[in-house]
Parts: structure tokens; C-alpha cells; sequence
């Protein structure tokens, strides 16, 4: 079917009636796809500032572990002559590791609701901030749910269990002595 002069200029006339001036051939050429984030940043939607304190709540939250890791490890260095005494008595390194991981878990928990509990709090207090053009993106959707609840389980478990596996390896006999 062969086009003629006319039906090519009405083809053109529609075509550039019908899409938005971001489309016109010449522009076209220079579209790209970008990410969430590329357009988050170039739109400039979320300011630096909240960037900032998302970083400084990772770095809280990892002092956060590292201090109640050396709590724990402490404790536990605390009651090695406690872990001898029951190993001497027949208790097995399992069992000793279970009482700790059991005290990490309880302690983590509660400390992790908390956690959970002042996180719905302040996200319900941005979305309330007047004149806060983002106020609306402050949400916690189920997947972040789901990585904090396992970043408080991960995070008790490990507090737990690696100062009670290095105080239940400790030999019974030498612990009791030390102790006297």
C-alpha cells in the first residue's frame, strides 16, 4: 500500500497531535528507563536529610547488638563458674547453651517489641508532620515487617549462643579450680 505525501503529513499531523510533547521522535531517542531510586534522587522526592537518618538508624541499630552482645558475653564470662559446676554435675554443653539462648531470646524479644513498638510510633508521628510533602511514604509494608522481626530473632540467637558455646567448651575442672 503506498503511502502518499498527504497521508504521510495527516500520519504526522495525528501522531503529533495524539502524543505528549516528551515524545516527539527527536527526544525520543534519548528516553532511558530509570530505577526507583535514580528517580527518588533526580526528583529530589525524598530529602537528604531523611537519607541521613536511615543511615544513622543502621549504624544505632548495629551499636545496638554490639552492646548487648558484650552485655551477654559478660554475663555469661560472669557465671562460668556456675557452667563448670553444672558440667561437672552432668549437664551437657546443649543444655547450657539452651538456658542462655533462652534468656538472649526472651531478652531480645521484649527488647525487639519495643523496638517495633517506638518504630510504629515514629512513623505515625511523620505521617502527621505538617507541611512534610513525603509524610505519606512513611509505611511499613509487610516485607520490612517480616526482615525486622527476623533481624531481632537472628540478632537474639547469635547474642545467645556464641558466649554460651565459648563458656560451655571451657574445661569443668579448671573453672571450678579458678574459681576457688
Amino acid at each position: 500500500m503506498a503511502r502518499t505525501q498527504h497521508d504521510v503529513a495527516v500520519l504526522k499531523q495525528v501522531m503529533k497531535n495524539q502524543l505528549p510533547s516528551l515524545f516527539r521522535p527527536y527526544r525520543a531517542s534519548k528516553l532511558q528507563l530509570l530505577s526507583v531510586r535514580e528517580i527518588l534522587i533526580n526528583a529530589n522526592i525524598v530529602p537528604g536529610s531523611v537519607r541521613l537518618y536511615s543511615m544513622l538508624g543502621v549504624i544505632f541499630l548495629a551499636l545496638c547488638v554490639v552492646n548487648a552482645s558484650g552485655m551477654q558475653l559478660s554475663r555469661v564470662l560472669r557465671a562460668t563458674s556456675q557452667i563448670g559446676i553444672r558440667r561437672a554435675l552432668g549437664a551437657s554443653r546443649t543444655e547450657i547453651i539452651k538456658q542462655y539462648l533462652c534468656d538472649a531470646l526472651l531478652v531480645g524479644g521484649a527488647g525487639g517489641l519495643l523496638g517495633v513498638a517506638l518504630t510504629f510510633a515514629g512513623l505515625y508521628g511523620i505521617r502527621h508532620l505538617p507541611g512534610v510533602f513525603y509524610a505519606d511514604m512513611a509505611r511499613m509494608d509487610g516485607a520490612m515487617f517480616a526482615l525486622m522481626i527476623a533481624l531481632i530473632f537472628v540478632c537474639s540467637v547469635l547474642v545467645g549462643v556464641i558466649p554460651a558455646w565459648l563458656a560451655s567448651r571451657a574445661d569443668p575442672a579448671l573453672v571450678i579450680k579458678s574459681a576457688q
